[in-house]
């Protein structure tokens, strides 16, 4: 994906440098191919060529700094993507002239030879869509003046890592037929103690993951802005000649969804009282159940589906129990000491031999039952939907022949993939503090009341 900022950069020729070594330089340009930046270089010598190999194989982080149109320009996590050379011969040498293309993962414009360690005090950050969000607590229109509003403000709250603020503003577009003027937020994180750029990406990343938990949708980052930590004078922090603009290079991409983008899950005024204990809860949530939030935000991001998607919401289910649910699973295999297995999708329920062992089945029945308040399942439904999820999982993952016959069939998958995420999303949002009650009466998705109204279908 292009970037305006980084785009005033393209197809012009500056001097570049490796890091720590300018007598390894070479003139290259930033040139943008298959939606992804790359650093083209040419009449690179061998030496370089060879450094560049040697830190690959090092796994060190291979950093570019240089000069294009007097701005400085740093390239981190660089890697050679291809290479060919020249020979010139003449009378006294033999020498291989390279040219070679370099990709990478991070840039970093208007700061003169920074290094990684380099501390952050502030970032701002333009996240895509993030007014649709907001904008019911950061402005009031007023109806008698049409684009104008009544009321801007900021939001501000203090977590244990950062202070972060919504800053409102306006967006001008201007077309032949129309002009307008749109509502813009940027987000400013502002760090105590000053972080590393490692830090402050990071950190960064991790809020524009609990947005696209929000909102059941990858959310794009657009601009982000780095605010260099400087010890002997705190007011230069904020000069503009000490911002200096980052870019994500290579940054996954959410695919199209087959459905119109559906607006947040919960209203900012739901939980706006609360948003800055619910950052905190994130971050721990982030420590106790990384794996969790790793393979759902590979779903959001639609890289997974059908069978896959199945497998591995399933597996995510599972971790989330091992690690929050241990007492009440157990409570479920005392109630259920033999798991219910449904033949079809008729009622008629048989008996297995395994005896007082949790199984997945007493996960799966212990985590709907536990969100049912949004769901209002039958408890005998409950047992029925966690046979068919288990049952498939089990045919798919150990090819069980005897669960042939009672899988969830390829019409009725899609409904039971959107309940299981329903399910894990209830489950992550009252983790972070958000109580069942308000999920319920407040929890809204396109699909939602369809999909429940689907399951009770396939039971009837």
């Amino acid at each position: 994906m292009s970037n305006k900022t980084i785009d005033k950069y393209v197809n012009i020729i500056g001097q570049f440098w490796l890091k720590d070594n300018h007598d390894l330089s070479f003139p290259a340009q930033l040139e943008f191919i298959d939606s992804n930046y790359y650093l083209v270089g040419s009449m690179i010598k061998h030496d370089l060529i060879k450094e560049v190999d040697s830190q690959q194989h090092k796994s060190l982080n291979l950093t570019f700094y240089g000069l294009v149109d007097n701005i400085h320009i740093s390239f981190f996590f660089c890697g050679l993507k291809q290479s060919s050379y020249n020979v010139r011969v003449d009378i006294e040498n033999f020498e291989p002239n390279f040219s070679a293309t370099f990709s990478f993962d991070e840039i970093l414009v208007g700061e003169a030879f920074i290094t990684y360690e380099t501390k952050v005090s502030a970032a701002l950050v333009q996240f895509e869509k993030l007014e649709e969000f907001v904008k019911e607590r950061i402005c009031q229109f007023d109806p008698q003046k049409g684009l104008l509003f009544k009321e801007i403000r900021q939001l501000k709250y203090d977590t244990k890592e950062y202070n972060i603020e919504f800053i409102p503003g306006l967006s001008y577009t201007s077309t032949l037929q129309k002009e307008e003027f749109n509502l813009s937020v940027s987000t400013r994180f502002n760090f105590p103690e000053a972080v590393s750029i490692e830090t402050a990406r990071t950190h960064i990343a991790h809020f524009r993951m609990l947005i696209s938990m929000l909102k059941l949708h990858h959310i794009d980052i657009c601009n982000i802005e780095l605010h260099i930590k400087w010890d002997d004078n705190p007011e230069k922090d904020f000069q503009p000649e000490n911002i200096f603009y980052y870019y994500l290079n290579h940054m996954p991409q959410g695919i199209t969804e087959l459905y119109p983008v559906p607006t947040f899950c919960l209203r900012f005024d739901d939980i706006s009282s609360d948003f800055g204990k619910i950052l905190d809860n994130w971050f721990g949530f982030l420590k106790d159940a990384e794996p969790i939030v790793e393979m759902f935000y590979q779903i959001l991001i639609n890289k997974s589906h059908d069978i896959n998607l199945l497998l591995n919401l399933v597996q995510a289910m599972e971790v989330f129990s091992n690690r929050f649910r241990k007492e009440e699973v157990k409570q479920v295999l005392l109630e259920h000491p033999r798991t219910p297995q449904i033949c079809s999708y008729s009622k008629l329920p048989c008996q297995n031999s395994k005896n007082m062992t949790a199984t997945t089945w007493h996960k799966i029945y212990d985590l709907i039952n536990y969100v049912n308040p949004c769901f209002n399942f039958e408890k005998s439904d409950i047992e029925i939907i966690a046979s068919w999820i288990v049952d498939t999982r089990n045919y798919y993952t150990h090819y069980g022949r005897k669960t042939k016959n009672t899988l969830v069939q390829f019409e009725e998958r899609g409904t039971i993939n959107r309940l299981m995420r329903y399910l894990l999303t209830i489950l992550i949002y009252n983790k972070l503090g958000i109580n069942m009650e308000l999920i319920a009466d407040k929890f809204y998705h396109p699909f939602y009341k369809s999909t429940l109204q689907q399951v009770r279908d396939m039971l009837s």
